[in-house]
């Protein structure tokens, strides 16, 4: 649905024609609402006590979400982002449609292009040396296993700047 959407409107209304510019927007439309709607949530699960503290030392309402709520929730908001990224890294459906499926690399955001997995299908298809295929399967594993690395160390460094500073203020209240 969301690669009609985007052969329609980005591809044809817009006029961006199969390109890499037309898939990238597809996906940043794919992976939108897991964003916001994980954003929303890490929002809504930092604790009521630090917005009324906050209140109380007479800061107003976005004083308290940029300087309270935001850094508090900062890691699933980083975690939110970096999980929607990991989600369109293998997609395929939708850039077949927006930028349709090569076997090359572009030179520029106007060319047409593929993700990984549509790569590794042409690969098979067009009888290219196994090795081609996994080489591209393992450039797939290794960006899949560095985002889910990425989220580990983020989780932790945010974490523990969290802790600090929630301290810090229960101290301070």
């Amino acid at each position: 649905v969301f690669g009609f959407f985007g052969m329609i409107f980005f591809c044809g209304v817009l006029g961006f024609g199969y390109s890499l510019w037309a898939g990238g927007l597809t996906l940043s439309l794919i992976i939108l609402p897991t964003i916001i709607r994980s954003t929303e949530e890490a929002m809504i699960a930092v604790h009521d006590s630090l917005r009324e503290g906050s209140y109380a030392l007479g800061a107003g309402k976005v004083k308290t979400i940029f300087k309270i709520v935001i850094p508090s929730a900062l890691s699933g908001i980083a975690t939110a982002v970096i999980l929607g990224v990991g989600r369109v890294v293998g997609e395929s459906a939708a850039l077949v449609y927006t930028s349709r499926a090569v076997a090359y690399m572009p030179s520029s955001y106007s060319d047409t292009g593929s993700s990984f997995s549509v790569m590794m299908w042409m690969f098979w298809n067009k009888g290219y040396p196994a090795d081609y295929l996994y080489a591209t399967a393992a450039v797939l594993l290794i960006i899949v296993a560095a985002l889910n690395g990425l989220i580990i160390f983020a989780n932790k460094k945010l974490k523990r700047g969290d802790k600090g500073k929630i301290t810090e203020n229960r101290r301070k209240i």
